[in-house]
């Protein structure tokens, strides 16, 4: 009962508060997945999200906020450099190039990302660093598609209704 007491001010409060979310949802059966995925599953998935974006809207221009190297890689395979782009909030990855797309700053040019985006990709770690609702306020704002990727926004996802997309996370 503590956890959900939590003021939820600092990023570990608030991953302690999701993780818990998640594994009491989950008890529940309210949702499946909830476990990282390992091995090739990330490569995998990665494909899959990129051909699943592609059967959805066409060759477009994609955002995808938080780095994921295996994502980043297949989105910029498919839908080629210069309709992908990607903020990331760790200084060693911003103004470096990942797959000749260079890394934008996460706190100074995710506006600009979801300006030029069609869709945009968004991890769910942005629901524990405090970055989630600038986001979904920009995203609403200029009425862009959105998808929110990997097992951390799970339970978040499901009770607020949130578009959503883990392929192969484990039960």
């Amino acid at each position: 009962r503590a956890v959900f007491n939590l003021p939820l001010t600092s990023n570990r409060e608030r991953s302690i508060y999701v993780a818990n979310l998640n594994a009491v949802l989950k008890y529940l059966n309210l949702i499946e997945k909830t476990i990282h995925c390992r091995d090739e599953d990330p490569e995998r998935c990665g494909k899959e999200i990129a051909s699943q974006l592609l059967g959805r809207y066409g060759k477009t221009k994609v955002g995808l906020i938080g780095l994921n190297p295996a994502l980043a890689e297949n989105l910029i395979e498919t839908f080629g450099v210069e309709n992908v782009r990607i903020t990331d909030l760790n200084k060693q990855n911003i103004n470096s190039f990942k797959y000749g797309v260079k890394i934008w700053n996460g706190n100074e040019m995710t506006e600009e990302l979801i300006k030029q985006s069609n869709v945009i990709l968004i991890t769910g770690t942005t629901l524990v660093n405090g970055t989630f609702d600038h986001i979904m306020h920009c995203i609403q704002n200029f009425r862009k598609d959105y998808l929110i990727y990997g097992v951390t926004g799970a339970g978040i996802c499901k009770l607020m209704g949130l578009n959503s997309i883990c392929p192969y996370s484990g039960s």
